[in-house]
């Protein structure tokens, strides 16, 4: 059974209530899971960030996929279908100095991190087809009832992550950290629970696999 917001909440106050008598009402802890949320997504993309979605063309010059997709945080990779076609084709990446050195080819570029440009042979205006498009989401929180909607923000006790379960940890260490933190009378414990948010952090970096952007290859290294 997946462990949900409730699980982590109880863990947390069974935690905090050991030793201090501070009080974090379930509002503002949720509100400091997404702070600790962003400090795993400000990490690396982690591969369990990865999730897909599709673009239909529209003769644009340039698609903003951080406009067009919540929670964008980086590409990976994108496959065209033609009009009329259930076929798709993986699009090379090309960068920005040399895409217009392939007229004759289908490929991709892009303009800082989120704006998408597409290159067609003959360089024609591509409408009507369509983009499955592959990235990295910042989004952690899987809302109930609805297994396709993520979010960054938790809304009940029956949410679930999309981080695995072996990662929560990290989780539970950054909440006791934050809320340590706070309860100033505790200096000694919000040290020690930082210091374990971040080797879990670290243990993240190391045994999650992740893509490396581009190359579409797996590693566990550093980019």
């Amino acid at each position: 059974m997946p462990t949900t917001w409730g699980d982590i909440k109880a863990d947390f106050y069974d935690a905090f209530r050991d030793t201090t008598t501070g009080f974090i009402d379930p509002e503002e802890l949720a509100r400091m899971a997404k702070r600790i949320f962003r400090k795993i997504d400000d990490k690396l993309p982690f591969a369990f960030q990865e999730t897909s979605a599709t673009l239909t063309l529209t003769g644009a010059a340039s698609y903003n996929l951080a406009t067009l997709f919540t929670g964008f945080k980086m590409l990976l990779a994108i496959q065209y279908g033609q009009p009329g076609s259930a076929a798709r084709v993986d699009l090379p990446y090309i960068s920005l100095r040399e895409f217009n050195q392939y007229p004759d080819a289908y490929s991709y570029s892009m303009k800082g991190t989120s704006t998408l440009v597409i290159s067609s042979p003959g360089q024609q205006v591509l409408t009507g087809g369509t983009l499955e498009v592959l990235y990295y989401d910042r989004r952690m929180v899987q809302v109930h009832g609805d297994p396709n909607v993520l979010s960054d923000e938790i809304a009940n006790d029956d949410d679930t992550f999309v981080i695995p379960e072996r990662f929560l940890e990290a989780l539970e260490d950054g909440l006791l950290w934050l809320a340590f933190r706070k309860d100033r009378s505790h200096r000694e414990d919000a040290i020690d629970s930082q210091k374990d948010f971040f080797n879990d952090l670290a243990q993240m970096m190391q045994e999650e696999p992740r893509r490396v952007n581009r190359t579409h290859k797996y590693a566990r290294g550093a980019f």
